[in-house]
């Protein structure tokens, strides 16, 4: 029993729970995850949303390849973080709002 509540703490130190999930403290801000319930979403955008270790990457790539056509004009060398930025975990504090349509972000 004693391990399990040491996990407990040590889940503690580095997460919080916002609405029954959970995030790390390091990569969330909580004020942040606040204003996302305002993002109005447009038609055409695309989320992405997957489990943990399921190809997220792979899928990343492919949709930027093929709504960028990334084979054509070089954007396959930026990375995909930039292009399919994490709309959750938003460590470039960027302004979705400002970014033209379709947004293609994930969760």
């Amino acid at each position: 029993m004693a391990e399990m509540e040491t996990t407990t703490e040590t889940s503690n130190k580095y997460s919080f729970k916002f609405k029954g999930f959970n995030f790390q403290k390091e990569l969330v801000k909580p004020d942040y995850l606040e204003t996302m319930e305002d993002f109005e979403t447009r038609d055409g955008d695309v989320f992405i949303i997957t489990y943990p270790k399921s190809g997220t990457v792979w899928t990343q790539n492919i949709l930027a390849l093929i709504h960028y056509e990334g084979h054509r004009d070089g954007t396959e060398n930026t990375e995909t973080k930039q292009r399919i930025p994490f709309f959750d975990y938003n460590m470039q504090n960027l302004d979705f709002t400002q970014w033209p349509s379709p947004h293609h972000l994930r969760l």
